[in-house]
């Protein structure tokens, strides 16, 4: 049975419901620590004005998704222009994290030694207490257990994601997304923060080619997966902060080739930082150098809405490019997460899966011991799940 999806349009500032539109929706994405998307097309034939554009109103509108009753995507509506002669309306939102992504900091902020979630919540209280800075957040009262010492000010406008961003960096960092409840008719968003990562405590999913999904991809590209990192810091008297740090254990003791990339990080005058965030950026990108999609059937266990982002996934596929291993093995086999993903909604729900890098994000169960115990574990899961369909 195809999925069955509902378009809300709210008021943004307060959450309060406006007009249900039937919206014809072409997608909407998430993604983890950054925004996502949705456009749609509204045929305005049936609806007078009072009922669409007043609840479409650019920078003031909000859109809530919900498929089968389930809110899986929120956002501000941004843009609005007429189409096929002035009978449709076009619709674009964006997820709230591109509204925090517009925010700025605006005055002389100073953390000494402050847990990072309690920075990012003191930023946000911060753009909360500013003239339409308060959106409702809710910011949580969990901690990551690891602090920091940083300044900001205000003349620099600081962007606060970017701030949060920068906070992130450094080992073991942080991820973050905003979800959406409903109680007593109003909507509110609520900022979700973890370390090392969102749903790292959450049991795996396995996907499967052919199987639970319709098509898969597997792109491999080193060209953005340096093994060398240079990070350039603030100038000091002429002079600019460096700090390189090189896979000398990894793909240079293999025999790779030397691959050179640098990140620019101006804003910083801390050398400790400036190399953890080096650090961070050569790990990123050498485990990144392989960022699978999978597109999920729409009647597809699991189902889409039944797991959240950050999960981890058990990619299993046998193709021509991933041919049988011995014993009818599937030819790929690997643990990734989903850190994002797009929805074609409709009779034809199409839903495409990023899969980012597992390494150092996955929490592997207190009774595993090692990655082998773990994909046994795993294993067992799959034939469980095999047994009951």
């Amino acid at each position: 049975m195809a999925a069955f999806y509902r378009y809300l349009f709210c008021d943004a500032a307060t959450g309060v419901l406006i007009e249900e539109l039937p919206l014809d929706c072409q997608s909407f994405s998430a993604t983890i620590s950054g925004a996502g998307q949705c456009t749609g097309t509204l045929t305005l034939g049936d609806l007078g004005p009072a009922r669409w554009q007043l609840a479409t109103i650019p920078k003031r509108s909000l859109l809530v998704i919900q498929r089968d009753d389930q809110i899986v995507w929120s956002g501000i509506i941004m843009r609005r222009r007429a189409t096929n002669g002035g009978t449709a309306a076009e619709i674009t939102a964006e997820t709230l994290e591109g509204w925090l992504a517009r925010q700025e900091i605006q005055a002389d902020l100073t953390f000494s030694n402050v847990d990072k979630f309690d920075i990012v919540r003191g930023l946000v209280a911060h753009v909360a207490a500013q003239a339409g800075g308060n959106m409702r957040l809710d910011t949580g009262a969990n901690t990551a257990g690891f602090g920091d010492t940083i300044s900001y000010l205000g003349k620099d406008s600081t962007k606060l994601a970017d701030a949060i961003s920068k906070l992130a960096e450094p080992t073991p960092g942080f991820e973050y997304t905003v979800t959406w409840t409903r109680s007593a008719g109003v909507f509110t968003p609520h900022l979700a923060l973890a370390t090392p990562a969102l749903s790292a405590a959450v049991d795996p999913i396995v996907l499967e080619y052919p199987g639970s999904l319709t098509d898969y991809d597997y792109p491999e590209d080193g060209a953005n997966a340096p093994n060398v990192v240079t990070a350039v810091g603030s100038e000091m008297v002429g002079v600019p902060l460096i700090a390189r740090v090189e896979d000398t254990t990894g793909e240079l003791a293999a025999g790779v080739p030397r691959f050179p990339g640098q990140l620019a990080a101006k804003d910083e005058t801390d050398w400790v930082r400036l190399n953890a965030r080096a650090t961070t950026a050569l790990q990123a990108g050498l485990a990144d150098s392989v960022v699978p999609t999978a597109e999920l059937r729409g009647d597809a266990d699991p189902s889409f809405g039944s797991f959240p982002i950050g999960v981890a996934v058990r990619l299993r596929a046998t193709s021509l490019y991933h041919p049988a291993g011995v014993n009818g093995r599937p030819g790929l086999d690997v643990v990734r997460r989903v850190t994002g993903w797009t929805v074609t909604p409709g009779r034809g729900e199409k839903v495409t899966l990023a899969l980012g890098a597992a390494t150092g994000k996955v929490a592997v169960p207190p009774s595993q011991r090692d990655v082998a115990t773990y994909l046994r574990e795993l294993d067992r899961r799959m034939r469980s799940v095999e047994t009951r369909m």
